[in-house]
């Protein structure tokens, strides 16, 4: 069974697949109304364009400028951001997009992101851009808040 097949059968949730934890997303969320972090991407490797999605129900701020998501692409972006986001429901999400042919895609075919670990408030992770079959990586990301009032969702 495929990577997107696994994801269909979970409804979504993480799955493991080849003794890998694999998600759509990371989900966090946090205690108050508002959080900082910053975005580092830290590493790319495919001929497509590479890029995160961050999304809230709330605003997401980035150098005074308000969105309620936003795209930081590889080319394009600073190599770390510094995002505050502002949310009723005081969560947000990340997940791995990137451009085919002038489409922007995510969560298609094979796509799946990895938490490789977590040291103290910084977790690391590892995504792929939906090759059918294929677990090469092309995207690699941090994210790091300031403080503990945070935690990743796991469903």
């Amino acid at each position: 069974m495929s990577i997107s097949e696994e994801f269909i059968k979970a409804k979504g949730k993480p799955i493991i697949y080849n003794d890998k934890k694999l998600r759509m997303q990371a989900e966090f969320a946090f205690s108050d109304n508002q959080i900082e972090f910053k975005l580092e991407i830290m590493k790319t490797n495919s001929e497509m364009r590479q890029g995160l999605i961050v999304a809230s129900e709330g605003d997401i701020i980035i150098n005074n400028k308000t969105y309620s998501k936003i795209i930081l692409w590889e080319d394009t972006a600073p190599k770390e951001v510094l995002l505050t986001v502002k949310s009723k429901d005081k969560r947000f999400s990340v997940y791995n997009v990137w451009q085919k042919e002038q489409r922007t895609e995510a969560w298609y075919n094979d796509s799946y992101m990895e938490l490789l670990k977590k040291i103290n408030n910084s977790y690391f992770f590892s995504c792929s851009d939906g090759k059918i079959n294929s677990m090469e990586k092309t995207l690699d990301f941090k994210i790091e808040f300031e403080n503990n009032n945070v935690k990743m969702i796991d469903f």
